[in-house]
């Protein structure tokens, strides 16, 4: 079965590891844009329509990951966006806080990248 090339909006704003996580997605045959803190991220996915965000909850700015995936399932073209949150902090609380903000799934930094792939081709898609 072909893999279908999915879009992914990776918000990180670590340039290094976003960098690499992008790398590794585009070798997964996946088609990668970059946004570095919350408001370039609402722009980004806008303009770039993912089927995917992948997106760190501590960013620079006034807007936190948080915030993020709240503004994307309040805009009618962004909320079925498929929202993984990425995070250093991984206890109950945290994921909770995330499924509250609007994130479907929640991965503790560094992520183990087999387990994020799997995720990605597990996610239904049309």
């Amino acid at each position: 079965m072909e893999k279908i090339l999915r879009r992914i909006l990776v918000v990180e704003d670590d340039a290094d590891s976003a960098e690499a996580l992008q790398i590794l997605l585009e070798m997964n045959q996946y088609k990668v844009e970059l946004a570095f803190d919350g408001e370039n991220a609402i722009k980004k996915a806008v303009d770039f329509k993912p089927q995917i965000i992948i997106c760190d909850i501590g960013l620079p700015g006034k807007m936190t990951g948080h915030d993020v995936a709240a503004a994307i399932r309040e805009n009618e073209n962004l909320r079925d966006v498929f929202m993984i949150a990425l995070s250093g902090y991984g206890d109950r609380a945290d994921f909770q806080t995330s499924e509250e903000a609007g994130f479907n799934s929640h991965l503790v930094k560094p992520p183990d990248f087999e387990k994020l792939i799997s995720l990605l081709e597990n996610i239904q898609q049309e």
